[in-house]
């Protein structure tokens, strides 16, 4: 009788072939991963701009003064200022500096007012706001719009990717 053991395990030319097989299942997926990962980045931008119009409208009313939350379309940026005397003035704290959307989307503002058009949105110590859209436009997608109907009613999330 043998009294030697025999060992197992996987051999080299097997590890070598699922790593193949990986490797493949990889590279066919991987384009529509990138998508994936796109599409986050403009539903996150999105629920900052909402979670920022429904700081700035608490905030007015706390302090009694008026918030803006401004928009710079061309360079797809945004910011909030708060008005001081005459004037409106950046805010000292991290919610101030102006915030860059993700490569590959587009902003579009629509404040609905009596006005010329604005490129801000403000927000009063009274608790009102102005209507507003805000789209969010990726190329290849459906907007993402962020509304607010009415001067009494808060921004919320339309439309979110994937029809959530």
């Amino acid at each position: 009788m043998s009294t030697r053991r025999r060992h197992r395990g996987f051999t080299l030319l097997e590890l070598v072939l699922v790593l193949l097989v990986l490797a493949i299942a990889l590279a066919v997926a991987a384009p529509s991963f990138r998508g994936f990962w796109s599409g986050l980045q403009g539903r996150d931008a999105a629920f900052q701009i909402v979670s920022l119009t429904r700081w700035a409208r608490a905030q007015a009313a706390a302090d009694g003064r008026i918030y803006r939350l401004n928009f710079d379309v061309a360079q797809r940026r945004y910011w909030l200022t708060v008005q001081e005397g005459e004037q409106f003035v950046e805010l000292k704290t991290d919610l101030g500096r102006p915030v860059l959307l993700p490569d590959g989307i587009e902003l579009e503002l629509v404040v609905e007012s009596v006005d010329a058009p604005r490129d801000y949105i403000e927000f009063r110590p009274n608790g009102r706001t102005q209507a507003a859209t805000i789209r969010l436009i990726e190329q290849g997608r459906q907007p993402i719009e962020i509304v607010c109907r009415s001067p009494t009613e808060q921004f919320e999330l339309l439309r979110q990717p994937g029809g959530a």
